[in-house]
């Protein structure tokens, strides 16, 4: 499916999807729970998706009604399935999965995407190795797809390098409970994507096992731990809802996204400070956030680092503001669903941004998208910050492979509609 999007003027409010994280995180913890846990308004994408069918793959019992799911916990007593898993494009599944199928009696082959089978996944498995899990990477290289031979985590205390993804570090954590001699996991290097980690202690937390993270540098969780059933409502998605707030920004117009909650740790809340430093007004109510556009818009220099699924959403605005807008700490996006440092500035620069990159950062100066097509690389968050970008420009952009927002974001477009976006379905 393709879309072209037309100069627009949004104004209204829409309801904010659920957290694709945390829904991912409670799937997995409630699937090795003891007892069955109620996981309400949970996000139903091609993402989490991947995970619910895992956990079902290795015998655990998840039934959906709409939005909520009822899991019958495992008390991680799985069982390795005698299929391959396939997680497609799904990174989080990848590295989730991996680390359950330690759990699991037997041996488990996991596989993806191509795309996925070039994402790094050698950390994890270097440290499963060091709990005393076989693994084996059948690409020879680090990468998927994977062969993990089940059995009991030791636990004790291992160092991982996580400066590729913080996904290494919740994976491990996500199974710590089930180690005899619980988990010191030590931090060195860079540690980028740090509120990601957050939101998985937030959702053990509620499953009643507690991490203790020492300034991210040291993680422990203690023996003698173990998850409880539990009925939780997973949050709206601050990521998700960044698009809504960013197509304020680009039209001068004003949004309000509801199901927002901004206590809870969630790594792209720091997106409305951005658009406040850029000149938006913000109005925060009860689970309520209302952006409004104020002209012009200042180009910043804003670090990036802990809040990567922005990237691409900042880009887009960044296009519209007065001045330069720097990007930076952002290398670990090199290993998303796509380069997304690359093939952000490719597709800019074919709508007439004017954009610079390095392997660390994106530089934006303020000249309006003037019109074009772009290739979404199978990346939903292209596809989505691109709409965006689309808003203001004269000639319009037409959005190849459209569909690929179902990954995060189903109702994206009928949302865009609801806010007056001008669009139509383009035949190929």
């Amino acid at each position: 499916m393709n879309i072209k999007i037309y100069p627009s003027k949004v104004k209204g409010k829409v309801t904010a999807p659920p957290s694709k994280s945390m829904t991912h995180r409670a799937v997995v913890i409630a699937s090795l729970a003891k007892g069955t846990s109620v996981v309400k308004n949970a996000l139903i994408s091609n993402d989490t998706l991947q995970t619910i069918n895992a956990c079902r793959a290795f015998g655990v019992k998840i039934k959906q009604i709409g939005n909520t799911l009822t899991i019958e916990g495992s008390n991680g007593q799985l069982v390795a399935p005698k299929r391959t898993i396939n997680v497609n494009d799904s990174g989080t599944t990848m590295r989730f999965i991996t680390a359950i199928a330690a759990l699991a009696t037997g041996t488990t082959v996991i596989s993806g995407s191509k795309r996925m089978h070039e994402r790094p996944m050698k950390e994890l498995l270097q440290s499963l190795k060091a709990l005393s899990i076989k693994t084996k990477s059948l690409a020879k290289n680090g990468h998927a797809p994977l062969r993990i031979t089940g059995g009991k985590i030791l636990g004790g205390e291992i160092t991982i390098r996580p400066n590729t993804s913080s996904q290494f570090v919740s994976a491990l954590l996500l199974v710590a409970p089930f180690a005899p001699k619980g988990l010191r996991l030590k931090i060195e290097g860079r540690f980028p994507s740090k509120p990601y980690v957050d939101t998985t202690i937030m959702v053990m937390n509620k499953f009643s096992v507690k991490v203790q993270n020492d300034n991210y540098r040291v993680f422990i969780v203690r023996p003698g731990q173990a998850y409880q059933a539990t009925t939780l409502a997973i949050e709206g998605d601050f990521s998700s809802a960044s698009y809504l707030f960013a197509a304020a920004a680009v039209t001068g117009g004003q949004v309000s996204v509801g199901n927002l909650n901004l206590k809870p740790p969630q790594a792209d809340k720091v997106f409305l400070n951005i658009l406040t430093q850029m000149g938006c007004q913000i109005e925060d109510t009860d689970h309520q956030v209302t952006v409004k556009g104020n002209f012009p818009l200042r180009g910043i220099t804003v670090d990036m680092e802990n809040c990567p699924d922005t990237v691409q959403t900042l880009s887009a605005v960044a296009s519209y503001a007065v001045g330069k807008t720097h990007i930076k700490n952002i290398g670990h996006l090199t290993y998303k669903e796509t380069d997304r440092i690359t093939d952000t500035a490719r597709e800019l620069k074919k709508i007439g941004v004017d954009v610079s990159h390095n392997k660390n950062s994106l530089t934006i100066a303020g000249r309006p998208p003037k019109g074009g097509v772009i290739n979404t690389h199978e990346d939903h968050r292209m596809a989505m910050s691109m709409a965006i970008a689309a808003l203001g420009a004269k000639r319009g952009i037409m959005i190849k492979n459209a569909e690929v927002i179902s990954k995060s974001y189903p109702g994206f477009w009928q949302d865009l509609a609801r806010l007056g976006v001008k669009m139509e379905v383009v035949k190929r």
